[in-house]
């Protein structure tokens, strides 16, 4: 029982930091193109795409991990 807290505890705080991590990611590209506005061409096309495949990958691993069982019925 014990592990599996410790191991969900970690898993809930590796999605917090990856998620605060991709809102800076997209922060600062926004940043960038503000300042250097002849990126953007590079910014629409490459970066932004990029960081909502990502996103979207994210998301989506969240709703399987919410699906799941927090334990296995068949060893009870």
């Amino acid at each position: 029982m014990d592990r599996r807290e410790q191991i969900e505890k970690k898993r809930d705080l590796a999605i917090d930091k990856f998620e605060k991590e991709l809102n800076t990611t997209y922060e600062e590209g926004k940043k960038i193109l503000n300042k250097k506005p002849w990126v953007e061409n590079h910014y629409n096309k490459t970066f932004s795409k990029e960081v909502e495949v990502i996103d979207l990958w994210f998301r989506e691993s969240i709703e399987k991990q919410k699906e799941m069982n927090l334990y296995d019925v068949n060893k009870l």
